[in-house]
């Protein structure tokens, strides 16, 4: 059966297909934090590095990073404008089990330790092409998304602390949520899973995965 996907340059998917004729994602996002502040929702996020891609059917926007750099095909490269951060994500398929894997390296560029710092993605799916029907559960690192056809989003390494989020808000403006949903509710809701990377030491990165999958 059909398995089709695409990423824009900004860095986030923007179409999910299988089977055919069936669309998923209406959008997604990035985004990372970093100092003692981002680590409250209630925080002052003055000082925050941070950086949201999002794609919204055709309108794509960036605030906080630097315009991406492609090293080859399946790479997009975005630095923070504060020059602090550099993130590098690397997009690949299986399509046998219907998933895509979304590798991303974060390197501290500064030569001083980071602390506090937070990547987070943010899926917005819309399952069969339709928003607010969809029946959101959290399980572990995952968050899934079904109606008649099923997807989820998740933080798959698990050496690194994750959480995984039921989003209630549908603007995507920090790495934190607006608001945490109950499983098994119905409507309109987002995917997020943050990875909590601590205090990054100045040169060295450090590298996790994402899985988005059909089920």
């Amino acid at each position: 059966s059909l398995f089709k996907w695409c990423f824009h340059p900004n860095g986030t998917l923007g179409y999910l297909e299988a089977p055919a004729g069936s669309g998923h994602l209406f959008g997604e996002a990035f985004g990372i934090c970093a100092d003692s502040a981002a680590r409250s929702p209630e925080g002052d996020y003055d000082g925050i590095v941070h950086g949201l891609a999002t794609a919204r059917s055709t309108i794509l926007s960036t605030t906080g990073f630097l315009p991406p750099t492609f090293p080859n095909a399946t790479t997009v490269v975005h630095r923070t404008s504060s020059g602090r951060f550099e993130v590098r994500q690397v997009f690949s398929q299986a399509p046998a089990d219907r998933s895509i894997f979304i590798a991303v390296t974060v390197k501290n560029l500064r030569p001083t330790p980071i602390s506090g710092v937070l990547f987070s993605r943010v899926a917005d799916f819309d399952m069969d092409g339709t928003a607010g029907f969809d029946q959101w559960f959290k399980f572990g690192s995952s968050v899934v998304a079904t109606q008649t056809s099923t997807a989820s989003l998740s933080g798959v390494t698990g050496a690194i602390p994750r959480e995984a989020i039921l989003e209630t808000s549908k603007v995507v403006t920090t790495c934190f949520q607006d608001g945490s949903a109950a499983n098994g509710v119905v409507g309109d809701y987002m995917a997020r899973v943050n990875y909590d990377l601590g205090t990054m030491a100045g040169g060295p990165s450090k590298t996790f995965r994402y899985r988005v999958a059909m089920l």
